[in-house]
């Protein structure tokens, strides 16, 4: 979804969820299962369709003790509203514990979607990492929040 959203009307205008919810006991496209019940994909949908969305443009999931990744970082605004002076945050965490932190100025348009720059990561050790990326208006709101987990090995 994040994919199609960084897209915006070159050539895509508009992506929705065609099955919400499972229509008997089954394993299926739905998000919510017979009982209504969130699955997985609920959640995974829920944070890519925020209106303000911190998109991470991430390449593969699994990477090699000592790759130098690169990871897209785009704002997208689906509101009518503009947002001055925000900014993006973006922590890099390995194995719980904050290893990198950047802090950009954003200014959002409306109706917008922009890559802001590449955030090339450090030299990766082996272990589990979260790259958690956030807007927050000029009053320091949290308006949309992104995390992207990897594994290096």
């Amino acid at each position: 979804m994040e994919n199609y959203r960084r897209q915006r009307y070159q050539p895509s205008s508009a992506v929705f969820q065609f099955m919400f919810v499972e229509n008997w006991p089954s394993i299926n496209w739905g998000i919510v299962d017979y009982w209504r019940e969130p699955k997985a994909g609920y959640a995974a949908l829920k944070q890519a369709y925020q209106p303000i969305l911190p998109s991470l443009e991430w390449q593969q999931d699994e990477y090699k003790v000592g790759a130098n990744p690169r990871i897209g970082l785009w704002a997208i605004n689906d509101t009518w509203q503009g947002f001055e002076h925000a900014r993006y945050l973006v922590t890099l965490s390995h194995e719980g514990k904050a290893t990198d932190k950047l802090d950009l100025p954003l200014e959002m348009l409306p109706d917008s979607g922009y890559k802001l720059r590449d955030y090339p990561l450090p030299a990766l050790q082996a272990g589990r990492y979260a790259l958690e990326a956030e807007i927050v208006s000029s009053a320091g709101k949290s308006m949309g929040k992104n995390v992207y987990r990897f594994t290096v090995k």
